[in-house]
């Protein structure tokens, strides 16, 4: 069976990882195919292929990095580090500082720039993360959990108020066609369009092509559609 691009970029689709080791993956498909046919057209003439020193170098390679797949691709399947980052509201007037040890604080901009301390959150991390206008709700989304397939232990999604959860979804509540879902060698991925905030609604679209609505107030879904 040949490696086709597909099955490559299934396995190695790129998020929030290192992506310089799609191309690797990409040459091992061509390298796969090669081999295959080489091997094919010598299973059907019975013969012994009279290959050029050139070409037996080629399929050499290719067997060696067949060989070594799973190292390749494993060794760049790295998480990003978490990092100290921070988002604005929309109307500037409010901001969330997520830090890189696992807790984030909310703040109110002031006129003397010191900035007023409103509430917090600990015990986790998130790269993407929105806060509201009045300073109120936050909203936490998880893309790349660990794994190979949707669960109800991963987080897509939660909500907060004044730093308390008021709803969460998992993976696996959003997803419902795990067969359009990426893996890498110990990730999947779950979100297919950057999902945004429009005042109190945040949207986002799943791999597999759901488009979701939530009311940040509540954390209700208010719409879901198929794409």
């Amino acid at each position: 069976m040949l490696l086709g691009s597909v099955q490559i970029n299934k396995i190695v689709a790129a998020g929030t990882y290192d992506e310089s080791y799609i191309p690797v993956a990409k040459l091992l498909a061509v390298a796969f195919q090669f081999s295959y046919l080489v091997r094919g057209s010598r299973l059907k003439s019975h013969t012994t292929l009279n290959l050029g020193e050139e070409m037996k170098k080629y399929l050499l390679l290719s067997l060696f990095l067949a060989a070594n797949l799973g190292f390749i691709i494993s060794k760049y399947d790295k998480e990003a580090r978490p990092y100290t980052y921070v988002v604005s509201s929309e109307n500037g007037k409010f901001l969330f500082k997520m830090l890189a040890e696992g807790k984030g604080i909310a703040y109110e901009v002031t006129d003397d720039a010191t900035n007023k301390e409103i509430w917090k959150v600990n015990g986790w991390y998130s790269f993407k993360t929105f806060i509201t206008n009045n300073g109120k709700y936050l909203i936490r989304i998880e893309e790349w959990p660990r794994g190979n397939k949707p669960s109800k232990d991963d987080l897509a999604i939660a909500f907060y108020s004044e730093g308390k959860q008021i709803k969460y979804y998992s993976t696996r509540e959003l997803i419902k066609n795990d067969s359009l879902v990426p893996i890498s060698v110990s990730h999947y991925k779950i979100i297919k369009e950057q999902p945004h905030l429009d005042g109190y609604y945040v949207v986002l679209t799943t791999v597999d092509g759901i488009t979701y609505k939530f009311d940040v107030t509540t954390g209700l879904i208010l719409s879901e559609n198929k794409n």
